[in-house]
């Protein structure tokens, strides 16, 4: 369809607060695709209490699924140590380093992390040799009744492990409160990663909804409505660890969950808020609500 006219705006479209591990990089893919200018916030947030009437796109999945997806990432992402059972064969990659090119292509740890791994000796020194690769082990830290090991724990999943973060923090909110009032005061479209429900499907639709003041309304429901297809270039965006990691699969025991659940309540709580304050048409409602209410459903044993 060529390029779209948001792309010559003085200013990007909206802005597009990427929730690591929850299909960002497939909704980043379909925008690139369709050439949509919009300002992205990955490792941090953009967004501030202050703001006004700013349009924001966040991708929501379940805490849980999340932080299962997030702890299994980090352990693909980094190198592994000197004496571990699968010797490590990647090239490392440093903090400070540049990105690596080979005939073309670019290689990073997150980009390309079968090839290249990171050196981060506090998370090889946490994830490797205290939990062993085993987030039942941090769970079971999650839940110390030892206000220092349980303190600790928590500093390790939301702020060093990478994409560990709260939902609430990439609203930059320090309270629920605080996330309440900025979803009053700004458009929030929010789209859910959650089994039985279209996520790429929700893509189009929330892009209509924050592109149309930026660009003609004929152009804006004809970018929405094209098919939400992942071209080629876009898997590079899809990061998965599962078939990646050395050793077997997360598998967390029902204590576990209740202590990774516990460590992320006030992030259900958001979701709660969040499922009040979905936007767009009236299926657009609908489904945002519904997927939202059906993570709190699939936890609430876990929520008690």
């Amino acid at each position: 369809s060529g390029l779209s006219p948001v792309q010559e705006a003085e200013e990007d479209a909206f802005i597009f607060q990427h929730v690591g591990k929850a299909g960002g990089g497939s909704v980043m893919a379909w925008l690139q695709a369709h050439h949509v200018a919009y300002e992205r916030c990955h490792l941090y947030s953009c967004l501030h209490p202050h703001m006004r009437g700013q349009r924001v796109l966040l991708n929501v999945r379940d805490p849980l699924d999340r932080f299962v997806s997030a702890f299994d990432w980090n352990r693909l992402l980094t190198c592994r140590p000197t004496g571990h059972p699968v010797p490590e064969t990647r090239e490392q990659w440093h903090t400070g380093d540049s990105d690596k090119t080979t005939g073309g292509v670019v290689r990073n740890p997150w980009d390309t992390p079968d090839v290249v791994c990171r050196v981060d000796p506090q998370v090889q020194r946490l994830l490797f040799q205290k939990y062993h690769e085993d987030a039942n082990l941090l769970a079971a830290d999650l839940c110390s009744k030892d206000h220092g090991v349980s303190s600790s724990a928590l500093r390790f999943a939301h702020n060093v492990l990478e994409h560990g973060y709260t939902l609430q923090s990439r609203l930059n909110a320090d309270s629920l409160s605080a996330a309440r009032k900025f979803l009053k005061n700004n458009l929030v479209y929010v789209i859910v990663l959650e089994k039985g429900f279209d996520f790429m499907g929700q893509v189009p639709k929330a892009a209509f909804e924050l592109l149309r003041n930026f660009s003609s309304e004929e152009h804006a429901r004809e970018l929405a409505w094209t098919s939400a297809k992942i071209d080629d270039h876009g898997a590079d965006y899809v990061h998965s660890a599962k078939d990646l990691v050395s050793g077997p699969p997360t598998n967390l025991t029902d204590e576990s969950k209740r202590c990774i659940v516990k460590a992320f309540a006030d992030d259900y709580a958001l979701i709660d808020i969040l499922s009040s304050s979905c936007r767009g048409d009236a299926g657009m409602r609908t489904t945002c609500k519904e997927a939202l209410e059906h993570i709190l459903a699939r936890r609430r044993d876990l929520l008690l």
